[in-house]
């Protein structure tokens, strides 16, 4: 029988784990014993997935811009009470509420802060621009606001004068030049003999120019005969065309508002 000699009879040692898993396949290896580990992180992450609903994600959302100031976002007036009085009248309660508002656009007008939202997709739609002679437009958002703004501020402080006559508008408020006119009409024709335009316009012109102190509003005799035939000079066919010569004898009452007319 034959031995085994040399490099043969040397012990090769303890055979590696993997090897050793070959022949014992029963006793599981380093890698295999690893992947249930892997396997329930990879269950856990899947799992974590599922549970971001619709929902979640719009609880994440940014909250939209809004025009309105926040709850934080107070404003305070100086000189006027942060709560009512309970006993006020109706009449009083409504002019403090038109004061707080007159007060509010004046700050808006004066701070340039007029609510116009920053996302243009929060904005009104914009009308067909209009341009100056110079190319320059006219109807911007800007002035449209701030238009808007100066109509409701001067409606709120006419009523507030007719409620209070006390009451003092802001100092940066300017009546808009508003006109509004009115024709009366003078019955020269059924009474010829009389002469009306002398009797309006008084001995020197004082009798309409005191008519017009106590009214507010500017009064121009209008018409058939406003303008004497006789008289010459430049400019006279101007004055016949605006002075309505195919028109009745009338007088032309020209006002800030329709109480002053």
């Amino acid at each position: 029988m034959s031995r085994m000699t040399g490099a043969n009879t040397t012990p090769l040692g303890r055979l590696h784990p993997i090897l050793a898993g070959k022949r014992e396949s029963s006793s599981p290896t380093p890698q295999a014993a690893h992947y249930p580990a892997l396997m329930d992180r990879a269950g856990v992450k899947r799992e974590a997935q599922k549970e971001k609903t619709p929902s979640g994600r719009e609880d994440r959302k940014k909250k939209r811009k809004s025009r309105w100031g926040g709850e934080d976002k107070k404003m305070i007036i100086p000189g006027m009470p942060t709560t009512l009085p309970p006993n006020l009248k109706p009449d009083q309660q409504k002019a403090y509420l038109m004061q707080l508002r007159i007060e509010e656009i004046s700050r808006m007008l004066r701070t340039g802060d007029l609510g116009i939202p920053d996302n243009p997709e929060d904005r009104s739609p914009s009308p067909e621009p209009i341009y100056n002679t110079d190319g320059k437009r006219l109807n911007t958002r800007d002035f449209r606001v701030r238009k808007r703004l100066e109509d409701e501020r001067h409606k709120f402080i006419q009523d507030m004068m007719k409620i209070n006559p006390d009451f003092k508008p802001p100092a940066d408020y300017k009546p808009p030049l508003i006109k509004i006119q009115d024709k009366v009409m003078i019955p020269q024709d059924e009474n010829p003999e009389v002469n009306f335009i002398g009797l309006l316009i008084g001995p020197r012109g004082n009798t309409l120019k005191n008519m017009e102190k106590e009214t507010n509003a500017k009064i121009m005799i209008r018409g058939k005969g406003s303008i004497k035939d006789g008289k010459q000079g430049r400019g006279r066919d101007m004055q016949l065309m605006n002075s309505g010569e195919d028109e009745p004898l009338h007088a032309l009452v020209t006002g800030p508002t329709a109480e002053s007319v």
